[in-house]
């Protein structure tokens, strides 16, 4: 199949976002106009400590009017796409929101959050940690939020608080990854 991009231009930008309008040629050589979300691209980190609890945020979140339960995560601030940028990032990210630092650190998954916008994340598990507190943005107020990961995932899966595909993703991967 041969698609072609024929045209592309910003119609909108603000913040994190930006919104291009995209001329293609579809294989059928119908020409069609498509909008493209593109998001700053983002890191979560699912920290779990030795006594097998991990740290989730509560935060407000405007979209929702409630309160999100999420893994901690953040915009990637260094647009380099090196493993050690965006580890970086990652690291900046959980002693922000969690207040921790971790010695051992494993990239767990990198996914495209939805095929109709372009917004890349990466997840990571954090271990061996240590709390030195939060470092928030001035527009962030969170909770932080410490329990076991059976209860988390018991919670956070049976829908009874909101939460989002990012944080689900984090700790489906960390079950089957370290068997828990």
């Amino acid at each position: 199949m041969n698609y072609k991009i024929i045209s592309k231009k910003t119609a909108y930008k603000g913040g994190w976002l930006r919104v291009e309008k995209v001329r293609v040629r579809l294989p059928t050589r119908r020409i069609v106009d498509w909008w493209v979300p593109i998001m700053d691209d983002f890191v979560a980190i699912l920290s779990l400590d030795n006594k097998g609890n991990i740290y989730l945020v509560k935060e407000w979140r405007v979209a929702w009017e409630k309160e999100l339960w999420q893994v901690p995560a953040g915009a990637r601030e260094n647009k380099n796409n090196s493993e050690k940028a965006i580890l970086n990032d990652a690291k900046r990210e959980l002693k922000e929101e969690a207040g921790l630092e971790a010695k051992d650190w494993k990239k767990l998954c990198s996914f495209a959050n939805s095929s109709k916008w372009r917004e890349r994340g990466d997840i990571y598990l954090a271990r061996n940690l240590t709390f030195t507190g939060q470092n928030l943005d001035k527009n962030e107020i969170l909770r932080v939020v410490k329990m076991p990961f059976k209860k988390a995932w018991n919670l956070l899966f049976s829908g009874k608080v909101l939460t989002n595909a990012y944080t689900l993703l984090a700790m489906a991967y960390a079950k089957d990854k370290l068997k828990l």
